[in-house]
């Protein structure tokens, strides 16, 4: 079946074009409010040949912005972060611990000198810190290494490995107590699937995601069967944060009548 489409006040028309919903939507980025669709008489026929009456449709107007809600969201790591106690141990996240990619960043190990027998490590996930307690002269790779081992806790934080050789100390410019960072920054790649209460006829722009005090930007989104004129998407960012994700904001999400959707959170 085919059809001639027309639309008034511009020049834009689609001309003998299939005549299925999702063709019309297909080319809805043209469409807006007020315009009307006229099918002309005569331009489709069903099996019998009967021929259909002219039809007219006006894009309704309306000044309810969409709602956006969440579907579902995938987080996975692409960077891991790695942490280095100088002179002696790294500490690597993994896909299955509590530090993979982004969630490793808030993180920090603590050194602390002490004159023990026998080294220590501490986990404590409410303050994100990994304290390691030896003794700075005595203790070597080999003993931090082993600590690690007693603590099923410790070890499952990622991939614990020596620096250089075993028998290796604590970089003597170290100072007991100091933090350290992940030297290298984990990073993950977001995709979440979001529905709209209604057609989205323009594709986000520009796409916030707030995490705690730190805004990240996620360039574009891939919008799944947005031009079957679907209203369920996937929007796909990469999150370099120091906390985790509490919600996204998007920015750019245009209704048929020219409504955005500022303002609108998925709550992670």
């Amino acid at each position: 079946m085919r059809s001639q489409i027309s639309r008034r006040r511009s020049s834009w028309s689609v001309v003998t074009t299939t005549l299925t919903a999702q063709a019309v939507l297909a080319d809805n980025l043209a469409i807006a409010a007020g315009d009307i669709i006229k099918i002309d008489a005569g331009a489709v026929a069903d099996a019998s040949a009967n021929a259909n009456l002219e039809t007219r449709l006006t894009v309704a107007l309306d000044a309810t912005k969409p709602t956006i809600t969440l579907g579902s969201v995938v987080a996975t790591p692409v960077v891991q972060p790695i942490f280095t106690v100088p002179g002696m141990v790294t500490l690597t996240g993994t896909t299955t611990s509590v530090l993979s990619g982004y969630l490793g960043n808030p993180w920090r190990i603590v050194a602390v000198n002490s004159a023990v027998s026998l080294p220590t490590v501490e986990v404590n996930s409410t303050t994100k810190r990994i304290t390691l307690t030896f003794n700075f002269a005595t203790h070597d790779t080999a003993d931090i290494l082993w600590a690690v081992a007693q603590n099923p806790t410790a070890a499952a934080l990622g991939t614990w490995a020596a620096v250089g050789a075993v028998t290796a100390k604590i970089t003597a410019t170290y100072d007991s107590g100091n933090t350290i960072a992940a030297g290298t920054t984990g990073t993950s790649t977001f995709k979440v699937t979001a529905t709209a209460s209604e057609l989205i006829v323009a594709a986000p722009g520009t796409l916030t995601v707030r995490t705690g005090s730190t805004t990240n930007t996620c360039a574009g989104g891939t919008v799944s069967g947005f031009l079957a004129g679907l209203t369920t998407f996937d929007i796909n960012c990469t999150v370099l944060s120091a906390a985790p994700v509490a919600d996204l904001v998007i920015a750019s999400l245009i209704d048929l009548s020219g409504n955005d959707s500022v303002g609108a959170l998925v709550a992670f």
